[in-house]
């Protein structure tokens, strides 16, 4: 990772034996471990860091980027740094035709784009201004 690049982002931990599901209680016991505890537990329960905007990258402040520059910045910084597991990068799409699929709403003004985290089932619509 450059030097100065602030992330934001969600540390997890999967539940063991069901695809994917995040398991919080899990990461909250990781925490309280220490020592031969803890060295096991993140044998058990390996955490992952998953990035879903970018704040800084190299020094230069971010935040008053357009979405979507921040997004494709933070695209090209996992594709050129290999990020992988325990790294991930948060699904983002600009189809909300099965986004959720539990509350169907309006479709949001041109210019957002829908932000989902698949593995928590949460929906966000972000705006370029945001």
């Amino acid at each position: 990772m450059p030097d100065a690049t602030a992330l934001d982002g969600e540390l997890i931990v999967r539940e063991a034996g069901e695809a994917g599901r995040i398991a919080f209680e899990r990461l909250q016991n990781r925490l309280r471990r220490r020592r031969a505890g803890a060295r096991q537990a993140a044998t058990a329960a390996p955490a992952h860091y998953v990035a879903f905007d970018l704040l800084r990258h190299s020094g230069t402040v971010t935040t008053h980027w357009p979405y979507h520059q921040r997004r494709t910045t933070l695209e090209t910084l996992f594709r050129q740094q290999r990020l992988t597991a325990p790294w991930a990068l948060c699904p983002a799409t600009t189809d909300p035709v099965g986004t959720c699929g539990r509350v169907g709403r309006r479709l949001p003004p041109p210019g957002f784009l829908v932000h989902r985290n698949s593995d928590q089932d949460v929906c966000r619509w972000t705006s370029d201004r945001s």
